[in-house]
């Protein structure tokens, strides 16, 4: 009787043994991580490292999602390929940092930070793309002095000088239209992430002087990304920012202006100047 329990207890461990890493014997159907040939885990096939679905490469075939440290009281914002986080400022949200940068501004110098330079009301169709690196700043299209309400192209259209007689057309385009980028968010051309739009030119003074060296992380980190010049259309950045607003006046739209000979300022400039865009919610 002593031998046969004995064989009933090793009887048991062997099922038991056999049993491990192939699922829960409770419920044989149901899927568990496989242990790959290397002794990796996962929920692939058990073929490689046990990392993957499978694959010799031991990797999964979907796309991996990166992922971005954006604080707990932030919000991420995908769009036009980039990873933007929401900022709270005076009551209102902003996006953290310019469209088109790949990173917040450490300073106010941080070529990272700076991001692409658009033409008031113009679509995102390459002409704003602007390559930055430690050792200057180059756009990636080129240039045209032909006008076109529509462009099929992704050139930055500059202005010429009038001759005599002509009128001078502040625009890079033939007919000025002035809801291409509204207060609402709802123009045309807007290039800020649905639920976002241009500041307006009061929301931009709400701020107040922008910025010194020494309370650059006080507000809301808008570096020297310079802009893009409407006559000569060489980029300019490091010594100064130039940042669109959403308001008006004639043939020209009003700018933030920060630079570090003066204060802050927002004035009226020509359309066709290439400046930074740093959305707000609406």
């Amino acid at each position: 009787m002593r031998y046969l329990y004995t064989i009933c207890i090793l009887f048991m461990f062997f099922i038991v043994g056999c049993g491990s890493g192939s699922g829960d014997i409770s419920n044989p159907d149901e899927p568990t991580a496989s242990t790959g040939d290397d002794g990796g885990t996962g929920d692939g096939d058990g073929d490689d490292d046990g990392t993957g679905d499978g694959d010799d490469d031991g990797t999964d075939d979907d796309p991996v999602v990166p992922v971005v440290a954006c604080p707990d009281t932030s919000t991420e914002v995908l769009h036009g390929g980039f990873t933007y986080c929401t900022l709270s400022y005076d009551g209102k949200i902003w996006l953290d940092r310019n469209l088109g940068a790949t990173k917040v501004a450490g300073n106010l110098t941080d070529y990272e930070g700076y991001g692409y330079l658009y033409q008031w009301g113009r679509k995102a169709d390459g002409h704003e793309i602007i390559n930055h690196t430690a050792t200057g700043s180059t756009a990636q299209n080129g240039i045209t002095e032909t006008k076109a309400d529509n462009p099929t192209h992704s050139d930055f259209i500059k202005e010429t000088p009038p001759g005599p007689g002509e009128i001078y057309i502040e625009d890079w385009r033939i007919n000025r239209d002035d809801n291409l980028w509204n207060t609402t968010g709802t123009g045309p051309n807007e290039v800020c992430p649905a639920g976002y739009r241009l500041p307006t030119k009061a929301e931009f003074e709400s701020l107040g002087d922008l910025h010194t060296s020494t309370n650059f992380d006080d507000k809301i980190q808008l570096p020297y990304a310079g802009e893009r010049h409407h006559f000569i259309a060489n980029v300019y950045p490091n010594v100064f920012g130039s940042y669109a607003t959403s308001t008006t006046n004639g043939s020209q739209v009003y700018y933030l202006s920060i630079r570090p000979d003066g204060p802050t300022s927002l004035d009226p400039f020509s359309r066709s100047r290439g400046s930074s865009v740093r959305c707000i919610q609406h």
